[in-house]
């Protein structure tokens, strides 16, 4: 007999769930054995329990919950599994409240109408007690972050499903893991580009700031008409989609840019004024990506 993998189903747990977990078996033969379960909170045992299933020759893979009731209070704990008190597997678990209390993250990259593995992506991402992610360039265009229609390209040609991304929001809820939609605060397509170049970030010598050749970088601060739009994308998105907050990246360069008409753009204090105005006006939790730890030292908001 071999213990493959005992691990928990969900990327955490709140205080009034039932704990769950998988075991994955292989054995040599029909059998019924005994699965004993003790939890630690650091050091000290705090429950032990014993459940008894059948299992059959082969693989398998058996689901259990430990008894309600045990009122276990927010914080980390791990888990001993032992099968007919001899082979030993350990695992662990939290419980929260809300996952900003410890996050961790993980991202989806593939949203393709054939992904056929929904489940076993996000139920990988429990063994590894994920509990945020990050959907990586999801969607249609930088500036206009929902497509015409259920299946789509992306800027880059990269086939994406609004029926696949709906499936993993709802597997990732399932498994107590929040959906985080990735957008640029700064980033358009050319085309969006070419017809509002008088939003854009520039160099102090008029130059304007393009990335990789097919984004215009655009000017993000309270006064641009730029503004306005992407953040108005960012309601549609969280009013057609079931996604729990917004992830908003940057390229950590630029770290110098002017206006259209040569101003002086204070661009880590338009972050911060972006992702403030997110969180109160979409009441929702905001992921910022300090590429290369800036402008970390203004990120105390």
């Amino acid at each position: 007999m071999q213990i493959i993998d005992f691990f928990p189903l969900k990327g955490e747990y709140r205080p009034d769930d039932s704990l769950n977990f998988c075991i994955v078996l292989q054995v040599d033969q029909n059998d019924e054995h005994n699965f004993h379960f003790f939890v630690y909170s650091m050091e000290k045992m705090i429950h032990e329990e014993t459940i008894t299933r059948g299992v059959r020759k082969g693989s398998n893979r058996i689901e259990i919950t430990l008894s309600d009731g045990l009122h276990l209070s927010k914080g980390g704990y791990s888990i001993a599994m032992k099968l007919n008190r001899s082979k030993i597997k350990w695992t662990a678990f939290d419980i929260h409240t809300n996952w900003i209390e410890f996050p961790r993250y993980g991202f989806l990259s593939n949203f393709s109408p054939e992904l056929s593995d929904a489940d076993e992506r996000i139920e990988t991402m429990s063994k590894f007690h994920v509990n945020g992610i990050q959907y990586y360039d999801w969607q249609y265009r930088h500036d206009e972050l929902l497509p015409h229609s259920e299946e789509y390209l992306d800027l880059l040609n990269q086939r994406h499903s609004l029926k696949t991304i709906r499936k993993l929001i709802d597997i990732s809820h399932a498994h107590n893991m929040v959906s985080m939609p990735y957008l640029v605060v700064y980033g358009a397509s050319l085309d969006f580009w070419r017809e509002h170049t008088d939003w854009g970030l520039f160099s102090e010598k008029g130059r304007p700031h393009l990335f990789e050749d097919f984004l215009g970088l655009m000017n993000p601060t309270y006064q641009s008409p730029w503004f306005d739009h992407i953040s108005n994308e960012c309601k549609t998105v969280l009013e057609t989609l079931p996604f729990d907050g917004l992830h908003i990246d940057q390229y950590g360069e630029p770290k110098r840019v002017w206006s259209k008409d040569g101003e002086s753009i204070d661009l880590p204090q338009a972050f911060v004024d972006f992702i403030n105005y997110q969180k109160d006006t979409l009441d929702v939790p905001v992921v910022f990506n300090a590429v290369g730890n800036w402008p970390i030292t203004h990120l105390s908001y």
